[in-house]
């Protein structure tokens, strides 16, 4: 179906801003990703190394492993942080473009992560990985779930915060962008991080 979509897209085909708005959040994701890979910002070489552990598929409830605990706690972060901007503005932080409406889940909130995940959370954590900021050692498990120690909670908050302050402003004018686009009708322009 989004194949169908985005050859719609690309031929000019009439789309709602709604769809307009979805196939550019998935290609602002793919493209992130694939940047982020390409300028070697994205060594998973170097991260399984770093953090000692088998990185091999993702997981969130529970997080199997260090590196998806950095994941999960990152994006919980970031989510709640979108969340309260996007309230602030009027927006329905359930109601989401991309992702799918679902009890209690903040489906617009997460559609915008999209465009912030690599130059924030990503970033940020392969960052605290490769410098040795958080180790193995960091973290407990508990029931086949690993979880930060706290110690390490306050100073992934600590290099969060930091981050999270260098964005709030692009994050806001995204918000903004999201919001003049629906109101007015104004094409939607993604956020592109420029390292």
């Amino acid at each position: 179906m989004f194949a169908l979509l985005i050859i719609r897209f690309i031929t000019g085909a009439r789309l709602s801003r709604r769809w307009k708005s979805i196939i550019a959040i998935l290609v602002s994701s793919v493209i992130g990703f694939a940047s982020a890979f390409l300028s070697g910002q994205f060594d998973a070489g170097t991260i399984l190394k770093s953090i000692a552990v088998i990185f091999s598929t993702r997981t969130h409830h529970p997080p199997k492993d260090p590196f998806n605990e950095l994941l999960s706690f990152g994006y919980a972060l970031l989510t709640n942080e979108l969340f309260s901007i996007l309230s602030g503005y009027g927006f329905d932080p359930y109601i989401g473009f991309y992702h799918e409406l679902s009890y209690a889940r903040p489906s617009l909130a997460i559609d915008l992560i999209e465009e912030f995940r690599v130059s924030i959370i990503d970033h940020l954590i392969l960052n605290i990985v490769n410098l040795k900021i958080i180790t193995e050692t960091d973290f407990k498990e508990k029931d086949d779930a690993f979880f930060l120690n706290d110690s390490a909670r306050k100073e992934f908050f600590t290099k969060y915060n930091k981050v999270i302050n260098e964005f709030t402003k692009d994050i806001r004018e995204q918000v903004q962008k999201m919001y003049h686009s629906n109101l007015e009708g104004i094409n939607y322009e993604l956020f592109i991080w420029r390292p």
